[in-house]
């Protein structure tokens, strides 16, 4: 994105000294309660979100074996220009 970015698109200096604070840190997470706290309140965010994606696939794969997404006028297998409309 910005000057000075290496060939995986990471900035650095910045990715450097962020990797290297965290390998220094002698305190591991869960030691941490600002990090617990954090990983708590993220944890049902996650769920929530792996969840209802998986939910929403399996729907709309449902729906497809429908007779009335079949006779659908607008055969979602065909797509039709805006012309056609």
């Amino acid at each position: 994105m910005g000057g000075g970015s290496g060939s995986d698109g990471s900035v650095d200096g910045a990715d450097n000294l962020i990797h290297r604070l965290a390998m220094d840190d002698p305190v591991p997470w869960y030691k941490k309660p600002n990090l617990r706290r954090m990983y708590f309140l993220l944890f049902p965010c996650v769920i929530g979100i792996e969840m209802t994606s998986g939910f929403d696939s399996q729907i709309i794969n449902a729906a497809q074996l429908l007779p009335a997404w079949k006779d659908c006028e607008l055969n979602f297998t065909e797509p039709l220009s805006m012309a056609q409309f």
